[in-house]
């Protein structure tokens, strides 16, 4: 299904100088729109603002260690039971263990183009993650209903890690 995804990013600041931090949740919604909702409602409104216009995908990998090292050994998908979002917060010992495997974010997007093109330009599908082991990749479908393969797509994928959390002491 085309399922609503969410990804967290925040950012220290300096409320002093009007820079307050910020923890901020992104999704694709309606209308291939990127959409922002400030978690920690530094403005005071409890909105959710679209940001950005032609992002069909966004998905997301935990970079995890499973061997205690501080180096990334493995990718997880937060679908896979035990990785979700609501066990991870759940304040148990797995939860807390689990948050310290994780080390960094891959997130991927694949991106619309606003122009119609008169032939058709979009591949079948695309894949995002291509260069990890087949369980971690995702295939996006550019053939099925709503999707318009008269628009130029693209792939985008970046890692961010998460180096604060090696400086946490251990469990």
């Amino acid at each position: 299904g085309n399922r609503l995804r969410f990804v967290a990013c925040g950012r220290l600041g300096n409320p002093g100088n009007g820079n307050p931090p910020e923890f901020t949740m992104l999704g694709v919604g309606d209308n291939s729109t990127l959409f922002r909702h400030d978690l920690l409602l530094t403005n005071g409104q409890n909105i959710v603002e679209p940001i950005a216009d032609g992002v069909r995908v966004l998905r997301a990998l935990y970079g995890i260690d499973t061997n205690d090292d501080g180096m990334l050994d493995a990718w997880q998908s937060p679908d896979v039971g035990g990785w979700d979002g609501a066990t991870l917060m759940n304040g148990s010992a797995v939860s807390k263990a689990r948050l310290r495997q994780i080390v960094a974010i891959r997130v991927g997007l694949v991106l619309r183009s606003a122009l119609v093109e008169q032939e058709m330009v979009a591949p079948t599908s695309l894949t995002l993650f291509g260069d990890l082991p087949a369980a971690n990749q995702v295939t996006v479908y550019l053939n099925v209903a709503g999707e318009n393969r008269h628009q130029r797509h693209r792939t985008v994928e970046l890692t961010v890690p998460l180096r604060n959390i090696l400086m946490l002491p251990p469990l």
